[in-house]
């Protein structure tokens, strides 16, 4: 049995998340999904890419994780599909994969060219994302989703900053809550 995650900033409050999930098994009525979070908030590339990178590995090989992170259609999106350490990864090409890819390299990598259904122009998560998932999930080959491509959009990940007057911590959503009371630190009162 094929497997698709879910990582998306859709929340619980709204259809979406139901949107989604009926248009994957609509096309591919077997398959185990497995939601990773929904609760990613809206457009927090940096965040989704954490959650990922510290999860997606505990999955088997071959399975298909679907990023829904800032999917909206605008002019110039571009949707990816990657085959990376034995596992798919289908999203848009916002700086998500650039991060989980780090220093490495792609196994496969492709511009997803389907046609997209207009009845979901301003969601293609759940047309043109779902589509190139299932595809993979069915055993398909992922060449077929499109054009090959060598490189992603790029997106620096966060880091700490200094500015003149306080360090500045930056902590991704999946540790915070041990860091949450902590202040930044003022560069006067910290010994160096």
């Amino acid at each position: 049995m094929s497997v698709i995650t879910l990582t998306t900033d859709l929340g619980y409050r709204d259809f979406y998340q139901a949107a989604l999930k009926g248009s994957i098994i609509s096309l591919l009525p077997d398959v185990k999904l497995i939601d990773i979070t929904h609760e990613i908030s809206s457009y927090n590339i940096q965040n989704a890419a954490f959650v990922l990178q510290n999860a997606y590995h505990y999955f088997p090989k071959n399975t298909v994780h679907l990023i829904g992170i800032d999917t909206v259609f605008q002019e110039g999106s571009r949707y990816i599909a990657m085959k990376y350490n034995g596992h798919y990864f289908v999203g848009a090409d916002n700086g998500i994969f650039s991060i989980l890819l780090g220093e490495d390299k792609a196994e496969e990598l492709y511009e997803i060219e389907l046609m997209q259904d207009l009845r979901f122009l301003h969601f293609p998560l759940a047309d043109i994302l779902v589509k190139a998932a299932c595809h993979i999930a069915s055993g398909n080959n992922i060449a077929e989703l499109g054009w090959f491509i060598i490189e992603v959009n790029s997106l620096m990940p966060n880091i700490p900053r200094l500015d003149t007057v306080k360090v500045l911590p930056s902590i991704s959503a999946g540790v915070s809550f041990l860091l949450r009371d902590l202040p930044a630190i003022s560069l006067t009162d910290a010994a160096i």
